[in-house]
């Protein structure tokens, strides 16, 4: 029999923030989609399809952290699917958002998958997206086929308030949920509770707020986390990194360093850097340990060789250099 549709879901995943991307990774994630596509689309070019699907992400419309690769190679299939339709030829792309069970998504770490569900992502079950994909191949037989389509389950007021400002006047076109207040330039809650709190707490304060962050991302409890224990060591990754900074950035109302977590890695060292160096908070705001009795020991003493060093400085100056050469000869010879 002839053949009448084509749908490509080849597709693989190589995370990773982009400074740690190297042509390599690049191009295994681009291939099964740039190269596989276009050969598809190449090879096709005199058969008389039905259909001609692809199936894309929704990371090449909305983003997703460490996987620009994977964004990239999926928005090659839509851009593709609208040469198509332009051409006369059928095309759609399905950006999809994850399958329960099923697809990349299913094998990641249960931390990347909590990540996602913190976003506000649900997986589509199975037959649900069958279903879907049944409806939408049909929908390329009308009088007005579209070319590329979102399917997605998600809750747009847990997800926007997650990601950049920047991001947010495009999807404020999609999302009935969103909310422009978040386009404000008031504080942030956080940054107005350490206003009003003694200044000798407001370090303190922002450590249990840093230990909550921290805590939350990694699903760790607080008991667990060790202020001076690297986070990296304790499962914190290269994107959950980022989501710590901008959630960071969010809560404090200030832009961070993109590599304040690797130049920080521990919640001592977080902490020191946000006290110091971003909300410069008062010196006085460092808890001052009682001093031991060692400590006042050896302060006695060296007030005391203090009194006796100007008590002898006097008497210098009431000598001559005579009576002082003589005094030191004395002194040597007692020696």
């Amino acid at each position: 029999p002839p053949l009448r549709g084509v749908i490509n879901a080849a597709g693989t995943l190589d995370d990773g923030i982009i400074l740690q991307q190297s042509w390599e990774r690049y191009w295994s994630v681009m291939q099964p989609k740039v190269v596989g596509t276009w050969n598809l689309h190449s090879l096709t070019q005199t058969q008389h399809l039905d259909f001609f699907v692809c199936f894309s992400s929704a990371a090449a419309l909305l983003g997703s952290p460490g996987q620009s690769n994977y964004a990239a190679a999926n928005a090659f299939m839509d851009t593709l699917m609208h040469v198509r339709r332009a051409e006369g030829l059928p095309g759609l792309s399905v950006n999809w958002g994850s399958w329960a069970n099923e697809g990349m998504s299913a094998q990641l770490e249960n931390l990347h998958q909590e990540r996602s569900a913190s976003f506000g992502l649900s997986p589509l079950p199975m037959d649900i997206g069958w279903m879907l994909l049944k409806e939408l191949i049909g929908t390329q037989f009308g009088d007005s086929p579209v070319s590329q389509v979102t399917v997605i389950d998600l809750d747009w007021s847990r997800y926007i308030p997650r990601i950049p400002s920047h991001a947010r006047p495009f999807l404020s076109e999609l999302s009935p949920a969103f909310d422009k207040s978040l386009e404000s330039n008031t504080q942030p809650s956080f940054v107005l509770d350490l206003l009003h709190i003694p200044s000798r707490e407001q370090r303190k304060h922002l450590e249990v707020h840093v230990r909550n962050v921290v805590s939350n991302l990694l699903g760790l409890s607080l008991e667990k986390l060790d202020n001076n224990q690297s986070l990296f060591d304790l499962g914190l990754n290269s994107l959950m990194a980022v989501d710590l900074r901008r959630v960071l950035e969010k809560s404090i109302g200030n832009k961070l360093s993109s590599f304040i977590v690797f130049d920080n890695p521990t919640v001592a060292e977080m902490v020191e850097h946000l006290a110091t160096e971003v909300l410069q908070l008062d010196c006085d705001s460092k808890v001052q340990s009682e001093p031991t009795s060692n400590e006042i020991k050896a302060s006695k003493e060296e007030s005391q060789i203090e009194i006796h060093l100007s008590e002898f400085s006097q008497q210098l100056d009431e000598l001559s250099e005579n009576d002082i050469a003589n005094l030191l000869e004395e002194k040597l010879n007692n020696l």
